[in-house]
């Protein structure tokens, strides 16, 4: 079958539009399959990350009193080397993430503390359990 040239042309325009098109439906998919892996992991760990506020409180009082305040109400002390767990469970835009985050880095001002991911979620849990709710 000869075509002419704008048969030819008409058809690689045809050919385009048909590819354009499967190529934009499986892009959707695409980002479909993506979409519910990452909800799929974020709601996996989520649930791996619940954390104990009473165990993150007792760990805190241990690990963490030398240096903050982890007590919900700040009682007066001679020196402060680092923030207060209130005022960081109230610092804007603190979530899990950000704190699990910190905790896993290390930091000129912090000694390298190795804690398990359980006594994180837990410290997690309690510093966040402080946060006033408006």
């Amino acid at each position: 079958m000869i075509l002419s040239s704008k048969n030819r042309q008409r058809q690689r325009s045809m050919d385009s539009n048909e590819r354009s098109a499967k190529e934009m439906v499986m892009c959707k998919v695409r980002r479909a399959v993506v979409f519910a892996g990452v909800l799929a992991a974020a709601t996996c760990n989520a649930k791996a990350q619940e954390g104990n506020v009473a165990a993150g409180h007792a760990f805190a009082r241990e690990a963490c009193k030398a240096c903050h305040v982890v007590e919900p109400t700040r009682l007066p002390r001679r020196f402060e080397i680092g923030p207060a767990f209130r005022d960081i469970a109230n610092t804007p835009g603190m979530t899990t993430t950000a704190l699990t985050a910190f905790l896993t880095t290390s930091h000129p001002k912090m000694p390298n503390l190795i804690l398990t991911p359980k006594e994180i979620a837990d410290v997690t849990a309690y510093i966040l359990s402080l946060r006033r709710h408006r």
